[in-house]
């Protein structure tokens, strides 16, 4: 956002960046009640999230868990 950019953090708080930031949740809520609808409505989808969830957390540690990472590949 060029507000950021050619400004100060206290000066974009001060501008239109606050009401930005809150018509952008406005605007996805319809989305994410949807997702959520998904999620919430089929196992197989909980799963599968819980699954990504996890390998993306384990990726972030890095070479510190890849037998974590093959135990996730395993899971149904």
């Amino acid at each position: 956002m060029t507000e950021l950019r050619v400004n100060s953090p206290a000066q974009a708080m001060h501008g239109s960046f606050p009401q930005a930031v809150e018509d952008a949740v406005i605007e996805s809520m319809d989305t994410h009640a949807e997702l959520a609808r998904q999620f919430l409505g089929r196992e197989r989808t909980r799963k599968g999230f819980a699954k990504l969830v996890m390998d993306l957390i384990l990726k972030g540690f890095g070479d510190r868990a890849p037998e974590e990472r093959e135990f996730i590949k395993r899971l149904p």
